[in-house]
């Protein structure tokens, strides 16, 4: 009789995401409320790279923009781009949110910024992955 496994319901890369975020945050030894430490690698973006993964598609549709960090006058500092194709879109939505309020958080009195607006990217489907840039048509 062959063996049976329950199922989460979950994409492999959102659960490697979510996966290498509690794994992030562990690994830190403090609560994990912490802002990340000046220069090491922010445990929200990490996850969020992993849960994007190689954004691979196939028509202009399946590509979107992210918004993440945050600006000290307001506003994301830059944004990424991923595919809806892989059924993750909410769980990048999830973790870029995650991340925006983290980078506000540890934004420190003073900071400034150039409090430049960042419009989205135009993101389209090139080579089979979505990418940034271009014009639209």
């Amino acid at each position: 009789m062959p063996m049976r496994t329950a199922r989460i319901g979950l994409p492999a890369p959102t659960l490697l995401g979510l996966s290498l975020l509690a794994a992030c945050a562990h690994a830190g030894g403090g609560s994990g409320n912490e802002p990340p430490a000046p220069g090491q690698p922010n445990a929200y973006v990490q996850a969020l790279d992993a849960a994007i993964g190689a954004a691979e598609c196939q028509e202009d549709r399946e590509c979107k923009a992210v918004a993440v960090g945050h600006k000290p006058c307001g506003g994301p500092s830059g944004f990424k781009v991923y595919s809806t194709r892989g059924g993750n879109a909410q769980v990048i939505e999830a973790l870029a949110e995650q991340e925006r309020a983290a980078a506000k958080a540890a934004e420190k009195p003073g900071m400034v910024s150039d409090c430049m607006l960042i419009e989205p990217p135009y993101v389209s489907c090139r080579a089979g992955h979505c990418a940034a840039g271009g014009s639209e048509r």
